[in-house]
């Protein structure tokens, strides 16, 4: 599903959207957040004004505040204050926090020292007094706006008791001060939810656009196995389809080139075909036999060599359509052509596969039972099948030329199959021959043996296919080559 608009799938537009986008997202953040702590710094200091004006209200100089519930006690009730226990003086069915201090007060303005006498009921919490700090001019009003912003500071719905020196003791409801319900709401939960929300937006837009090229990448090392005609729509910014246009328009140069190699060498290779002939009759015409073999040898070569080059070309446009395969068949079908003619190749068994069987309820011996299934299993492959017997019959080819023996194995996991020829060459120098996969380079054991160096390069082209790899090692007896590809 589409994520976003077809015209503007550009990478320079959707970075500029996706900036001024994150810019937007930011400063609305940052605006929640100021705006939730401007709230939050005026309900305090609302709450710091009304501990002013009660204060004065205790003092007998100004009218109670509005946003106060106020109530004198009792004489019954000053009682039960006088002893501490301020907490059967509310409705609270649990058993309530009380927390019982004294605000004492003295300056240069004052001529007497001023005492406060507090105490706050609550059902939630135990407030922390001692972080009252006190002020520089150490005005009892100033300490009373402390203890009523404290209480705005939490949410919870204390109820507050004050007496001024040796007064009269007054119960305080502010809820509708410091109580939860006069709290402003706090925003900034949501400017961080939506922080996150633009972040991840962000994100998955930008996963979404690497995908893409993932995909596309993905798609190049597939076609390696696939047709090479195949195309497919790719998906994704404008600059991926203009990357896609121009890699098609190369590979479609590529191929032409090629094709028109392989036109010309096949050309080349049907018209010397005449002339080849007439020299092959006029050289039987020659009388000297030594000099007629070289002359024969000679014209052999040169046509051997242009049917090397032409296999070669035709392996690189690897224009064979690949489907499935069982490679144990085309192998074993390989070498027995070879052990028809009587070379000494051979193909190595699987050894038997043994099955484990675990008893069932109904079985009257309670013992497991395993049995042995003889006989090779089929691997698997989807690959060029002509390509392949290509590379293999150059390797068993090699392995008899340069080893004398040629003993083949196939293995094969769930991802790859592997195919070993050893040969009986003795010991050789494993990266030397690792050398010998580009074109026309040949070892120096190979001079007495005919050949023009583009065995090694057919085989290792093949490899490169189908996504696969030719490494060589030292055997027991002689070279290991091992050929792998991707099932």
């Amino acid at each position: 599903m589409r994520m976003w608009p077809r015209n503007l799938n550009s990478l320079r537009i959707t970075g500029i959207v996706l900036i001024m986008l994150a810019a937007t997202i930011g400063a609305g953040s940052v605006w929640i957040w100021m705006h939730s702590h401007v709230a939050w710094q005026n309900h305090l200091q609302r709450a710091f004004n009304s501990g002013l004006r009660l204060s004065d209200m205790l003092r007998q100089q100004a009218s109670p505040p509005s946003d106060l519930v106020i109530t004198q006690l009792k004489p019954n009730d000053i009682l039960i204050a006088n002893k501490g226990k301020f907490g059967l003086l509310t409705d609270q069915s649990a058993t309530p926090y009380v927390t019982v201090f004294s605000l004492k007060a003295s300056g240069p303005k004052l001529r007497t020292q001023e005492t406060l006498s507090l105490a706050i009921v609550s059902s939630d919490l135990q407030y922390p007094v001692r972080e009252i700090a006190k002020t520089k001019d150490g005005s009892a009003a100033v300490a009373l706006g402390d203890v009523t912003r404290l209480l705005a500071s939490y949410c919870s719905d204390p109820i507050l008791f004050a007496r001024y020196q040796d007064g009269y003791w007054y119960k305080i409801d502010g809820s509708n001060v410091w109580g939860c319900d006069a709290a402003p709401t706090d925003r900034r939960p949501h400017a961080v939810l939506l922080v996150l929300l633009g972040l991840g937006f962000l994100v998955l837009r930008l996963q979404d656009v690497a995908a893409n090229f993932s995909a596309y990448a993905a798609r190049l090392g597939a076609q390696r196995r696939s047709d090479i005609n195949e195309t497919s729509p790719v998906e994704g910014p404008l600059e991926l389809l203009e990357i896609a246009t121009q890699v098609e328009a190369y590979r479609e140069r590529e191929r032409d080139a090629l094709e028109k190699r392989a036109m010309v060498l096949s050309a080349v290779s049907h018209d010397l075909g005449t002339p080849a002939t007439r020299a092959q009759l006029r050289i039987a015409l020659i009388e000297d036999e030594e000099l007629r073999e070289k002359l024969e040898r000679d014209i052999d070569q040169m046509t051997h060599m242009i049917d090397s080059i032409l296999n070669y070309t035709r392996s690189e446009l690897s224009a064979e359509r690949p489907r499935r395969l069982s490679l144990r068949a085309l192998i074993s079908a390989i070498v027995d052509d070879y052990q028809d003619l009587g070379h000494p190749v051979t193909l190595a068994g699987e050894p038997p596969v043994k099955i484990k069987m675990q008893h069932s309820v109904f079985d009257r011996n309670p013992r497991s039972r395993a049995f042995n299934m003889d006989g090779l299993h089929q691997v698997i492959v989807t690959a060029r099948p002509l390509a392949l017997r290509r590379a293999a019959t150059n390797l068993i080819e090699n392995a008899l030329k340069y080893g004398r023996r040629a003993h083949v194995t196939l293995e094969a996991n769930a991802t790859q199959a592997h195919l070993t020829i050893a040969d009986q060459g003795g010991r050789i120098d494993p990266e030397l021959i690792a050398k010998l996969t580009t074109p026309f380079s040949r070892g120096e054991n190979s001079k007495a043996n005919p050949g023009f160096g583009l065995g090694l390069t057919i085989v290792d082209t093949i490899a490169a296919q189908h996504e696969g790899a030719v490494t060589f090692e030292q055997g027991a007896q002689g070279l290991e080559v091992r050929f792998t590809i991707q099932r």
